[in-house]
């Protein structure tokens, strides 16, 4: 039977984290859809975050939310001007 320790699932939401906001740095040059996911992807791994015992989780929970509204931020943006697509 397999242990999984609290740290590799810490772990495991850490490279989550890693992955969805090293887009914010690229987001206005995404497509929508990968916007929407990205969104769905945060939405999902805030769940996990607020459900883990990691002393640090307000800080990843505050560093996700602010990612979140980003992308949220462009789509509106995008829609307030009529496109779907990037510059």
């Amino acid at each position: 039977m397999p242990y999984f320790s609290p740290f590799a699932a810490a772990q495991s939401w850490v490279e989550d984290f890693d992955k969805i906001c090293v887009q914010a740095e690229v987001a206005d040059s995404l497509p929508t859809a990968t916007l929407k996911e990205l969104t769905l992807e945060s939405d999902r791994l805030l769940v996990v975050i607020e459900a883990s015992s990691d002393p640090q989780k307000k800080v990843f929970i505050f560093r996700l939310k602010k990612c979140r509204n980003l992308f949220v931020y462009i789509m509106d943006l995008r829609e307030a001007k009529g496109s779907t697509a990037p510059r």
